[in-house]
């Protein structure tokens, strides 16, 4: 992953921003599922998906691969 996730909370497996300017956080639950969520500065939390560039998808396919590999479940 990207040195940005060196510095992300626990739990939190990647944050980008999208095509559209959508703050995009994948992270595992307290209960063991993902979790992708996308926000924006004006409308907060927001459903949808988010408008992926190349390297945004490959950031997130990262990231699930990194969860489907978990040990722990």
């Amino acid at each position: 992953m990207t040195e940005l996730a060196n510095t992300l909370p626990p739990g939190v497996l990647t944050r980008f921003i999208d095509a559209q300017g959508h703050q995009v956080t994948a992270g595992v639950t307290r209960s063991g599922l993902l979790a992708i969520l996308t926000r924006t500065l004006d409308e907060g939390l927001r459903g949808g998906h988010p408008a992926l560039s190349r390297d945004n998808a490959r950031q997130l396919g990262n990231a699930l691969l990194a969860f489907a590999d978990r040990e722990e479940l």
